[in-house]
């Protein structure tokens, strides 16, 4: 049977063939009786065509053709099975089209069924309109592309037939072909979803070929099908978003010379500090000088983004920040950040392109600043730096720049005094000269900051003179100071043994080296450091003489103790002791010297009795004992109290001379 229908095909030519039943048949009409006939037997799903041949159901495929004509697809159904299965593999159509350099969002419909939303233009597929496009064009916005498929496929009935059984087909599969049909209903299910995808071939055919007559609507205006170029349906699709694009983004090329990528853009913005001679403004300049006008000199990024990103511009972000940096420049528009004022261009692009921080982002117009204010300012600043000039300019933004940063420069060599003299008390002084600029020079606003300066002139003036002071005290004075203030630490406690009336100086000096003004009592401070360090001399002269009379005496006991004894013994050399009282240069030193004089002959006094006792012999007794002068009183403030501490003492002295003692007296 195979071998059959391929030499001998049921098709309508073959059919009409075999019905001939004489030479001067009329094989034309025969073959149009035979079609009418078939397509009879087709509505009736008594017989199917496949291929241009015609076969008989089987009675399985019947019931299932009948089931196939009772379904009735929504017209939502059919238009997303136009878009899915035709449109979209026909125009491999994507949500996005070029535009230069930048894409625009597309807003596509098939009739009335939304493929993609949120575009910036509105793109409508027509293939069941009742309109012409002559109505439509009067319709719809001019943003918006009609392709009017529907002037020529609902003319082509044997199309809309075909597309109406693709349509209805799919719905059976769906519905009864998903799964758990079995035996023979499977097996037709699966013949039918066979034919179906060659009836989806033959119409995809018929539609890419019927494509090139297709009309459509740009701009309110009914385009012919030859005022597009392309030869597949893909290409034609492409030229007429082409053409309508360029219609209505028709200022996208007055932004093509400023930045489209990131790369480029920071390029831009680090060429902002550079002067341009060219002040005019281009066309895309004017564009947005203008919008920022019209809505009272001042707008948000995302105002900018909103308004030229879509038509009639479709300009890329980058573009559209790289025109604010140019009149940025140019000295029309400034930059506020939060509120914050004078943002510089770096920093507000950083934050433009973060989409949180865009609404914060504010393109602004630049206040006037009055010459006359100009140049009071340079007058404060040369008061405040006694005669020093800051760089003059006519220009309110430049004048603000040469100020700003000759104020950092002050701002800097404060920093240095600051660090160099950290240890002195002046450093308060350079601290809050310091503080002062610093906060000129931060301020934002050059009205803001020439007025900060004219208001603090006095402020200033006694902040930079008193800086002044202690600079030029640094290089005449700061060596007397730093020996003053190393007396007054170092002889803290010789310091103290002093009299009242030294005492007062003492404390006079200790002010003065907390002074954050050194310079306007350096006389008398110089004057009270002579006279203590001449006191202190004096009485570390009298302490020597008086601890070396001590000693002398000690060494004169010990000599005659070890005469009467008659001992050979090592004492401590007078002559080195003495010149340790020489070298002492402290009152402190000489006190301890004094105080120890008394354990010193007790030392000296112990040796001197222990060689006694080694003469007398290992079996001898220890002849010596310790006595401490004050075990009775330490005070005696009556006659009475003088009888019973000598009485005290007599007996308890008398017990160890009884003991054979020799007492040394402490």
């Amino acid at each position: 049977l195979e071998q059959h229908r391929q030499t001998f095909p049921p098709t309508v030519e073959n059919l009409a063939i075999l019905l001939m039943d004489g030479v001067d048949i009329n094989r034309m009409g025969l073959q149009r009786e035979v079609r009418e006939v078939l397509e009879c037997l087709k509505q009736e799903s008594v017989v199917r065509e496949e291929n241009g041949s015609f076969f008989f159901f089987n009675e399985d495929e019947m019931q299932v053709q009948t089931l196939i004509e009772g379904m009735n697809p929504t017209l939502d159904e059919k238009f997303q099975t136009f878009n899915n299965d035709f449109l979209t593999p026909m125009t491999q159509l994507r949500q996005k089209h070029d535009l230069g350099s930048n894409q625009v969002g597309i807003g596509l419909k098939v009739e009335d069924k939304v493929i993609f939303q949120n575009g910036k233009f509105d793109v409508i597929v027509t293939f069941n309109e009742d309109k012409t496009l002559d109505q439509l064009a009067m319709d719809v916005a001019s943003n918006t592309l009609v392709v009017g498929v529907h002037e020529w496929f609902k003319k082509d009935k044997e199309l809309l037939r075909d597309f109406d059984l693709f349509c209805k087909t799919n719905k059976y599969l769906v519905v009864h072909g998903a799964g758990g049909q079995t035996g023979g209903r499977a097996q037709t299910n699966q013949s039918f979803k066979l034919r179906n995808e060659d009836l989806k071939a033959s119409i995809l055919q018929s539609l890419k070929s019927k494509f090139v007559e297709t009309r459509f609507v740009s701009q309110q205006r009914v385009m012919e099908s030859n005022e597009v170029a392309g030869a597949s349906a893909k290409d034609r699709w492409k030229a007429m978003l082409d053409k309508h694009v360029q219609g209505v983004f028709k200022h996208h090329g007055e932004a093509t010379d400023y930045a489209q990528n990131k790369p480029a853009l920071l390029t831009s913005v680090g060429q902002s500090a550079q002067v341009t001679m060219n002040m005019g403004l281009s066309p895309a300049e004017e564009k947005v000088n203008n919008f920022i006008d019209r809505n009272g000199g001042e707008v948000t990024v995302t105002d900018l983004f909103s308004e030229f990103s879509k038509e009639p511009f479709g300009w890329t972000d980058f573009a559209i920040l790289d025109v604010v940096i140019h009149l940025h420049r140019k000295k029309k528009r400034e930059f506020k950040y939060a509120n914050e004022p004078r943002y510089s261009p770096a920093n507000f692009v950083t934050k433009a392109l973060t989409a949180s921080e865009r609404s914060s982002c504010v393109v602004t117009t630049g206040e006037a600043i009055p010459l006359s204010l100009l140049s009071d300012m340079r007058t404060a600043y040369t008061d405040i730096f006694n005669g020093k000039r800051v760089a003059e300019s006519t220009d309110g933004t430049e004048q603000f720049n040469l100020l700003k940063g000759e104020l950092e420069r002050q701002v800097a060599d404060l920093g240095q005094w600051e660090s160099d003299h950290s240890s002195f008390p002046w450093l308060s002084v350079f601290q809050s000269a310091k503080a002062l600029l610093d906060r000129w020079a931060r301020i934002r606003d050059p009205k803001a900051m020439f007025e900060a300066v004219i208001e603090g002139k006095a402020t200033g003036k006694e902040a930079m003179d008193a800086v002044e002071a202690i600079k030029g005290f640094g290089a005449s004075h700061l060596s007397k100071y730093r020996d003053i203030q190393q007396f007054v630490t170092s002889r803290t406690g010789d310091l103290q043994t002093l009299d009242a009336e030294d005492q007062n100086k003492v404390e006079e000096l200790k002010h003065y080296l907390t002074s954050t003004n050194p310079a306007s009592g350096l006389r008398l401070a110089n004057k009270q450091y002579t006279e203590l360090n001449a006191a202190l001399d004096q009485k570390l002269g009298a302490l020597k003489l008086e601890v070396k009379g001590d000693y002398d005496k000690v060494f004169e006991e010990l000599r005659q103790e070890v005469k009467q004894r008659r001992v050979e013994v090592q004492l401590t050399d007078s002559e080195s002791k003495l010149r340790e009282v020489d070298s002492a240069t402290s009152i402190g030193q000489l006190q301890q010297l004094k105080f120890g004089a008394s354990a010193f002959r007790e030392q000296e006094l112990t040796k001197i009795l222990n060689a006694a006792s080694a003469v007398a012999g290992p079996d001898a007794p220890s002849s010596n004992e310790t006595f401490t002068m004050r075990k009775h009183a330490s005070s005696i403030s009556s006659e009475a109290e003088l009888d019973e501490y000598l009485t005290k003492t007599r007996e308890d002295l008398k017990k160890l001379l009884d003991e054979g003692k020799t007492i040394i007296l402490r």
